[in-house]
């Protein structure tokens, strides 16, 4: 009896620890420990999920599902691990099997908060905003001060453009980027009130860390209302614009853009909402949380050429070069335009850098058709009349554009049977 007590304080002890490394983010050595109190306590479901979230948050998804559905197996009515399960398969880029594994969830409790979230934001990504308030009120009506659901409350708010409420939640959140979007709120209404938006503004200057969607809304707002710019980031942001083709230096072939985009059908993403998309799709989730050889090779490509693209501009004392972020991870996505479509102007709220790759590019008709435009309005900001810079790049099948996340893009139109196929990426932050 002694002997069994000691071996589940033990097994206790160590649990303990690896709930301890998840909180502080230490997941290599989670899966270490983990793996090592496994040899000794394999039946330890516990533990088994604490591995998962292990895999999960180094991007090895595919090991972190399978492990829970190991534990499903043993004891399927653990509706922790139900939604553990269903938020892999949403990184995944699985929206609706990720809806249908958080209503199991649900069905072993009607309270599970991770699950009633988890769906409002697959909701959210299919562009069903007011559905995915009603799951959001299900929380806040309990927990109104509830920092993650009230910011993600705020983007469905924002996206159905109802600012004024949007402003009032994002103010409840903590996240990083929650006040930049309250901000943006501000901004958004045509009578915006200018005291009001450089109030908030300053408190974000006053932070020690840059924020881009500040600093373009500072830069725009300069603009608009004719004032000094209080947050510089990029002075000059078309020089930053940087265009690379994957063809000439050997990077890219038909051959593997044709397997790469194989892969990525055979992956079966769903696609996700897309307002500013016109005749077009755009996939959901990271392309790059998928474990195929083509996606590993193509990060190590897109990595090279970040490099060299820092290396270009290591000299300048902007704040987007000098404070480039030490930890950063790559967000990526397909676009497919069809004929007459476009992307409209908008830029990147949540990264640092932002790149487009033109694997398929269909021939111009005209000077312009299908490339890209740079500038310095967009997101139907209200521009009270003022004008605004703007540059064309051309772009040809390997190309890669690399520019800062801040700077405003829109795609041109065009007139052809083939598709116009693009991956996108953002450089994003990993605080």
């Amino acid at each position: 009896m002694v002997e069994i007590n000691e071996k589940e304080r033990r097994r206790q002890i160590s649990l303990n620890f690896l709930i301890k490394l998840y909180n502080e983010r230490k997941f290599d050595e989670l899966i270490s420990k983990a793996t090592i109190h496994l040899n000794e306590f394999s039946k330890d479901l516990n533990a088994w999920n604490a591995l998962a979230l292990g895999y999960k948050n180094i991007g090895e998804f595919e090991k972190a599902k399978n492990i829970y559905i190991k534990i499903l197996k043993i004891k399927p009515n653990l509706d922790y691990v139900y939604s553990n399960l269903a938020n892999v398969l949403y990184d995944m880029g699985k929206v609706k099997e990720c809806i249908e594994i958080h209503k199991k969830a649900l069905s072993h409790n009607p309270n599970n908060v991770n699950s009633i979230n988890g769906i409002g934001l697959a909701l959210s990504d299919q562009g069903k905003d007011n559905e995915a308030i009603s799951y959001y009120k299900k929380i806040l009506s309990s927990d109104p001060e509830n920092p993650d659901v009230n910011f993600n409350m705020a983007s469905s708010l924002r996206r159905l453009e109802n600012y004024n409420d949007a402003a009032l939640c994002y103010k409840k959140s903590i996240k990083p980027l929650s006040k930049s979007f309250q901000l943006e709120c501000i901004y958004y209404n045509k009578d915006c009130n200018i005291n009001e938006f450089y109030s908030v503004l300053d408190e974000i200057i006053e932070e020690p860390k840059l924020n881009p969607l500040a600093a373009c809304l500072s830069s725009h707002a300069s603009i608009r209302f004719d004032k000094k710019d209080k947050y510089p980031f990029c002075n000059q942001p078309f020089d930053f614009i940087q265009k690379f083709n994957l063809f000439d230096n050997g990077d890219l072939s038909d051959d593997f853009i044709n397997e790469f985009l194989n892969d990525l059908n055979k992956a079966k993403i769903a696609t996700r909402s897309q307002s500013l998309l016109k005749n077009g799709v755009q996939t959901s989730g990271n392309l790059f949380n998928l474990e195929f050889e083509s996606v590993k090779k193509l990060e190590i490509i897109l990595q090279k050429q970040i490099t060299k693209y820092r290396k270009i501009y290591e000299n300048k004392k902007d704040g987007y070069i000098k404070s480039w972020p030490k930890k950063y991870k790559l967000w990526g996505w397909i676009i497919v335009i069809n004929n007459e479509g476009k992307l409209l102007p908008h830029m990147h709220k949540e990264g640092w850098l932002s790149s487009s790759i033109y694997l398929k590019r269909p021939k111009k008709n005209s000077d312009h058709d299908g490339d890209i435009k740079f500038s310095l309005h967009g997101a139907n900001y209200p521009s009270d009349g003022k004008n605004f810079n703007y540059k064309t790049v051309n772009l040809r099948q390997g190309d890669m554009v690399m520019f800062p996340s801040s700077l405003f893009h829109s795609t041109i139109p065009f007139n052809s049977t083939e598709n116009r196929v693009t991956l996108a990426f953002d450089l994003m932050e990993i605080p």
